[in-house]
């Protein structure tokens, strides 16, 4: 009984316990001594196991992006493009160049309401978008870019509203 004790105590104390468990012990004669020194051959996968849940679970942590924070104008209405493509797309609005939204942004373009055309260009890959898109008056229209996995030459663009 004291063994089972001291293997918990010193299981507690030890700095991987949270991580790992209680460590595994062997019982050498029927005294009940403890081999306190075995170390399971577990371990490794375990420990990269919760690094690698760790990491993801804090991969998708960065949401900051998708607040779409931004005080439309009275009287007009905003597009944003929600890049998430690996790479950056170039915006035209009613046939004018409005810049490039990198990867991981969302970019406000204030406007009148009513219909506009909208080309989106992948900058340095064939890929492109085109379409009409309504801008209401006070709303945020969202433009969610991704790569369409079935096509090459195309973008994947989700469009929705937002107060």
């Amino acid at each position: 009984m004291t063994c089972l004790f001291t293997f918990a105590l010193s299981g507690l104390l030890r700095e991987d316990y949270f991580l790992f468990g209680p460590k595994p012990f062997t019982i050498l004669n029927p005294r009940m001594r403890c081999d306190m020194s075995h170390r399971s051959s577990r371990k490794a996968p375990v420990f990269l196991a919760a690094v690698a849940a760790l990491s993801l679970s804090l991969l998708g942590c960065d949401d900051s992006h998708n607040d779409f924070d931004h005080d439309i104008p009275p009287g007009k209405g905003t597009i944003f493009v929600d890049n998430n493509s690996p790479n950056g797309v170039e915006v035209f609005i009613d046939g004018v160049d409005q810049g490039k939204v990198g990867n991981g942004n969302a970019d406000p373009f204030d406007l009148d309401p009513g219909t506009h055309r909208v080309v989106l260009n992948q900058h340095s890959s064939d890929r492109a978008w085109n379409d009409f898109v309504d801008v209401l008056v006070g709303k945020k229209t969202i433009l969610d870019v991704t790569n369409d996995p079935n096509d090459y030459n195309a973008l994947d663009v989700y469009v929705y509203f937002k107060n």
